[in-house]
């Protein structure tokens, strides 16, 4: 069985690494939620609102906000499709571009990060990160919530 203090400081580690998404680093151009904005379209393609939604984990009027401010800065634009009453959030040449600058940046201080654990410290980190997620997704559903913990377990 694992302990509550484990748990904790399990949750601890977790609350400091995700404190760490809201850097921006010195030289980068764009902030944390423009770039994860045009980091999920470079990624995947064109997205609805509600892709982007799920895929950036965060609220309607979150996502609306955000887009609406790279439209602004010329770095998306917002395409209707025919067939689909939701418009498509899609890079425009700028978008790629800033996209490619910022992740540039942010991979080469990733990279340095990382190095200082060595390679198989790192391939251990992404097996135990995968498997963290998994089980995180096995116990929560985002349309229902937590499950209650079951006895004996």
């Amino acid at each position: 069985m694992i302990d509550d203090d484990l748990v904790r400081a399990v949750g601890r580690e977790v609350l400091r690494l995700s404190r760490r998404r809201v850097l921006t680093p010195a030289g980068a151009e764009l902030d944390q939620s423009v770039f994860r904005i045009l980091w999920a379209v470079a990624e995947h393609g064109p997205l609805s609102m509600r892709e982007l939604e799920h895929e950036l984990q965060v609220e309607q009027s979150t996502v609306s906000r955000q887009v609406k401010g790279a439209v602004a800065l010329g770095l998306v634009e917002l395409e209707a499709t025919t067939g689909r009453r939701e418009r498509l959030v899609r890079l425009t040449q700028a978008g790629r571009d800033a996209y490619e600058r910022d992740g540039a940046l942010r991979l080469a201080i990733f990279r340095e990060t990382l190095s200082g654990l060595g390679r198989e410290r790192v391939e251990s980190l992404v097996r135990d990160l995968a498997d963290l997620n998994d089980a995180i997704e096995r116990t929560y559903s985002v349309s229902e919530g937590p499950r209650p913990p079951q006895p004996g377990g």
